[in-house]
């Protein structure tokens, strides 16, 4: 059905990578729904919480039992156990969120933390308490953000003019796109490395590669031929790991980023730098 569907004749190709897009989307939806882990799978608890969890309890079980007993409520005995209430939770919210930053500290979890993190709602330089600009501490993220960003991109050198006007033009007949070529890339990189911005990882479009092969072969010549990609593909969210453990990490110069881009883009430029380098 998907071989003789729309996505064969379609030449628009924003329009067929987003359907695509939304087959693999659905069909994981569908198939592989996420995992709701259990209510007592909680790494963050501790020793300290059971206590005081007890210590709510108790004034909260005394409050209903005179509740039963009286028919009314004790005003005692419920400003108690509000009291005692308000101190467990307040715990909990402290030791959770003292808990993720923790883990969040540790460099070697940037990866599995980008499992837990929206892409589309969440700053990747938020873990930066500051950066150095000359004598001026900044601490506001848009600033610390745009200051990373500057270093990580820096802007192009002029090119050198050649004594003719407008570009260099180069005609090249390319060989044709093999999907054999497509399949080596996709199935090059690890399969479960952290998605894009479309929040579905190569393992997916591995999984689909069967069913879809012809689609990406129709996609990926069209890219070529035109020499356009998506504008899906040319958004990626940036996360800045440190360069190395002792280095003054107020400095912008001392992160490095990795993009977390659509693997379908990212099957793109393999296949593009496996023809150039061959």
């Amino acid at each position: 059905m998907l071989g003789q569907d729309d996505l064969l004749q379609s030449s628009n190709v924003d329009q067929l990578a987003t359907k695509i897009t939304a087959i693999a989307r659905g069909a994981l939806e569908k198939y592989c729904p996420r995992s709701r882990s259990s209510p007592y799978a909680k790494r963050w608890w501790s020793a300290e919480l059971t206590v005081l969890r007890e210590s709510y309890t108790s004034p909260r079980n005394a409050a209903r039992s005179l509740l039963r007993a009286k028919g009314y409520p004790d005003a005692e005995a419920e400003r108690r156990a509000v009291a005692a209430k308000h101190i467990f939770h307040h715990s909990i919210r402290q030791v959770r969120k003292q808990h993720w930053e923790d883990f969040l500290d540790d460099v070697q979890n940037v990866w599995k933390a980008t499992k837990y993190l929206n892409p589309q709602d969440r700053s990747s330089f938020s873990r930066i308490p500051m950066l150095v600009d000359g004598e001026r501490m900044v601490q506001d993220k848009a600033e610390i953000a745009d200051k990373l960003i500057a270093a990580f991109f820096p802007a192009p050198p002029v090119p050198e003019s050649n004594g003719t006007e407008g570009p260099r033009q180069y005609q090249e007949e390319s060989e044709a796109l093999h999907e054999e070529e497509i399949r080596r890339a996709l199935f090059s990189s690890h399969p479960r490395k952290a998605p894009g911005l479309d929040l579905l990882p190569n393992v997916v479009w591995r999984e689909l590669w069967p069913v879809l092969h012809t689609q990406f072969h129709h996609l990926f010549s069209l890219l070529l031929s035109k020499g356009k990609i998506p504008e899906a593909w040319k958004v990626a969210k940036i996360v800045p790991l440190r360069k190395g453990e002792g280095r003054d990490h107020t400095k912008a110069a001392n992160y490095r980023p990795i993009s977390l881009l659509s693997y379908l883009g990212k099957t793109l430029g393999l296949v593009i730098a496996e023809r150039i380098s061959s």
